[in-house]
């Protein structure tokens, strides 16, 4: 198999681009931009021109550093806001001019299989099921597996931009947030992707925004608990505005939506703690596309 190869994942909250230098994903090398693409569209489903300004700005980005890599070693993803879209030729142009070719929009369902291969390469299996959960930003995936392969995906329509615009910035965001996650939730029903305690993985974003906030406070970073997430929730209720230690880049105008997101997931799958995997899109895709 030739190297380098890249996987570009077009996300609703930031652009991710992989790049594989071996077969291991150890050798995967990470970047990540914020675009804040979910946040620009429309009850229509168009996006607002600073949005595709953003958008170009960063595909400039990937654009640059992608130099040298032949075309036929790359893939690119578009998700969620991709598949919101009412007319994506737009943004697909500004795509294929940056990086050689438009992107393949991924139904929810593909997405969850490549974000449970992503995982699985980086956790081994075993005969017991896992669920793999990653909290996007405008969407939620969740799937089901084994050794013995993918048994079942899901994917849910609200991620942490989309939960935190629709909670407002009033004092009842956080009630409404809640209520928002709990209610969709329920309506999903999520009994099927109940496993074992410990055998709910999360990936993505907004885990990593997660593992920072508890390696902040001196909780251990490879996991987060329920109980971590509902401390901090009360504390920021109660401190409203303030920004908490181990806050990341750019989390700052979603951090309602993915903390309502990750305790509504635990709470649902009846998980007291989830365990935190590298392991995403971009890896399952350089792990089965190429």
């Amino acid at each position: 198999m030739t190297y380098p190869r890249v996987v570009v994942d077009l996300g609703s909250n930031t652009f991710h681009w992989v790049i594989a230098s071996g077969a291991a994903v150890e050798t995967f090398e990470r970047h990540g931009l914020p675009v804040a693409l979910a946040a620009g569209l429309s009850e229509d489903n168009e996006l607002a021109p600073e949005a595709l300004s953003r958008a170009e700005a960063a595909l400039s980005q990937v654009g640059n550093a992608l130099k040298g890599i032949p075309l036929a070693q790359r893939r690119v993803l578009g998700t969620a806001t991709f598949r919101r879209l009412r007319d994506p030729a737009l943004l697909q142009a500004q795509v294929a001019a940056h990086l050689g070719l438009p992107a393949e929009i991924l139904t929810g369902e593909a997405e969850a299989a490549l974000i449970w291969h992503g995982v699985a390469a980086w956790q081994p299996l075993g005969e017991a099921p896992r669920c793999a959960l990653d909290v996007g930003g405008a969407s939620t995936e969740l799937a089901l597996g084994s050794a013995a392969g993918l048994t079942r995906v899901l994917s849910l329509p609200l991620g942490c931009v989309t939960v935190s615009e629709a909670a407002g910035t009033a004092s009842d965001c956080w009630a409404r947030a809640d209520a928002l996650v709990d209610k969709a939730l329920a309506e999903a029903g999520l009994s099927a992707f109940r496993v074992g305690p410990g055998a709910c993985l999360a990936t993505g974003g907004s885990a990593i925004s997660a593992q920072a906030l508890a390696r902040a406070q001196g909780v251990v970073a490879d996991r987060v608990s329920l109980s971590f997430l509902d401390g901090l929730w009360r504390q920021l209720r109660s401190h409203a505005g303030v920004a908490p230690a181990g806050l990341l880049a750019g989390r700052g105008a979603v951090l309602l939506g993915e903390l309502a997101l990750l305790r509504g997931l635990l709470r649902a799958l009846g998980q007291p703690l989830l365990p935190l995997v590298p392991g995403a899109l971009a890896d399952g895709a350089l792990c089965t596309r190429f």
